[in-house]
């Protein structure tokens, strides 16, 4: 299973966001085991630099990147896909950059606290609890 992780996901682990991060954690941890392929879109990474930055060191924030990009699938943005995302019918921009990156790798589902903000896109959007299910029953 192929699971594109929302830029939220994986603040949620590294600022322990409570009461997100348990479930946030637990998808994370599904991916580093094996039992699901996760992608995660390279236009995020810049979002995760500057929103971690103001709560972690500089070096925190760019020692978590690397794990990050070394255990996870990083997916595309090509012209392609934010042409596709300016015309989607996804309302947020960014999530239709998400939406469009996720279909271009063939992801399963998109992984995320806001699975309503994705609900006119192309790849179907799961919370992390919903994610932890379908990695067990799959």
């Amino acid at each position: 299973m192929r699971l594109l992780i929302d830029t939220n996901v994986v603040l949620d682990v590294w600022l322990g966001r409570k009461p997100f991060l348990a479930a946030s954690a637990l998808i994370l941890d599904a991916v580093l085991t094996g039992r699901a392929t996760g992608l995660f879109c390279s236009s995020s990474v810049t979002d995760l630099y500057y929103i971690g930055r103001k709560e972690l060191s500089e070096s925190a924030v760019r020692s978590r990147l690397r794990l990050l990009i070394d255990q996870l699938e990083l997916t595309p943005v090509l012209s392609g896909q934010v042409r596709m995302a300016l015309r989607s019918s996804v309302s947020d921009f960014e999530d239709a950059v998400l939406d469009e990156s996720a279909r271009e790798s063939k992801a399963d589902y998109i992984v995320t606290r806001n699975p309503g903000d994705f609900a006119r896109g192309h790849i179907p959007a799961v919370t992390p609890e919903d994610a932890l299910r379908l990695v067990v029953n799959s």
